[in-house]
């Protein structure tokens, strides 16, 4: 695969404030069969679209994210999160929206609890037209060379939007990776990588068991109905399968203990289209992206991958990856 000049990157999608509330618990309550928690520490962070645009700003590219919040105090905590980073963020606000939020309860260093707030019904068709007028003005003005929809299913991606913007990528030959809702799954041809995971994958099939030879042969019935580039099925600890138009490949999945997926894949997404974009082979893309979403689980709660951190697992773990062509 040819190396991109990639420098300038484009996010659209589902943004989320996550916050956390860490604690411990040594008892009961006595009004109901709850644990009582100590809150020790709260903290919040960038999730959603904005986890993959952090992780692609910490691999050194210049990026855009284009989103939506509430007219609220989530939306003002989001905001400022995102101004000290290098991300530039062009959000589009909604009055009667809010800004999506998961609340994570961590006790004694284990998730047990979330309590999210938001709304998944599409945005108003005023707030379409702008973020579609957004998204045809940074690609007249900036020279984006990378596209990546990070679609949660919280309303931002749309038929309309996604039919506007990824006819305008087609049309200027800019590529682009989509990690896609079963809602919509077919909206998205052309892509250069389209990313389920399993139960995605498995959803829009009609299935609910699946086995690798049948990822392949489906796989490639997509890739040809939709002229998609790379198809990647990220399968847990069972690894990542991952195929173009010459090959398919399993990469066996890492074991661990203690795992926490969230944003996991985030960090499979970012790095896919970083590998994409440094001209990696099929195998190379795969096993980063694997490692990336291994090293997201590693840490509880969603945080963006760092540049250095990254390859120095990486330079540690080459001898040890384990690929299958199916």
């Amino acid at each position: 695969m040819p190396k991109m000049k990639a420098k300038h990157i484009l996010i659209v999608g589902d943004l989320m404030l996550d916050k956390y509330i860490y604690g411990s618990s040594s008892r009961k309550s006595p009004e109901a069969n709850v644990p009582v928690v100590l809150q020790e520490k709260t903290m919040s962070t960038i999730g959603g679209a904005g986890n993959v645009a952090s992780t692609i700003s910490n691999f050194g590219y210049q990026c855009t994210l284009l989103a939506c919040i509430g007219d609220d105090s989530d939306g003002v905590e989001l905001s400022k999160l995102i101004q000290q980073t290098s991300i530039n963020g062009v959000f589009l606000k909604e009055s009667n929206r809010p800004t999506t939020a998961k609340k994570r309860i961590i006790v004694n260093q284990t998730h047990q609890l979330r309590v999210d707030h938001e709304k998944s019904e599409d945005l108003e068709v005023e707030t379409i037209e702008k973020i579609c007028h957004h998204f045809e003005s940074v690609i007249a003005h900036e020279e984006v060379s990378f596209v990546i929809f990070q679609d949660y299913n919280k309303g931002v991606l749309n038929e309309k939007t996604i039919k506007f913007c990824t006819q305008i990528l087609h049309s200027k030959k800019i590529p682009f990776a989509v990690d896609p809702k079963v809602k919509n799954y077919r909206s998205y041809c052309n892509a250069a990588i389209f990313k389920p995971n399993r139960n995605e994958f498995l959803t829009s099939l009609g299935l609910t068991q699946i086995s690798i030879a049948e990822i392949a042969k489906n796989a490639s019935t997509l890739r040809k109905e939709m002229n998609i580039e790379i198809v990647v099925v990220t399968l847990g600890e069972s690894g990542i399968f991952i195929q173009n138009r010459d090959k398919s490949i399993l990469i066996d999945g890492y074991k661990h203990d203690s795992i926490d997926v969230c944003g996991a894949g985030d960090a499979v997404l970012a790095l896919l289209v970083d590998a994409y974009c440094n001209g990696d082979q099929l195998e190379e893309m795969g096993a980063k992206a694997n490692l990336a979403g291994f090293m997201s689980c590693l840490k509880v709660g969603v945080h963006p991958l760092i540049q250095e951190e990254f390859a120095n697992s990486w330079r540690n773990v080459q001898e040890d990856i384990k690929i299958k062509y199916v």
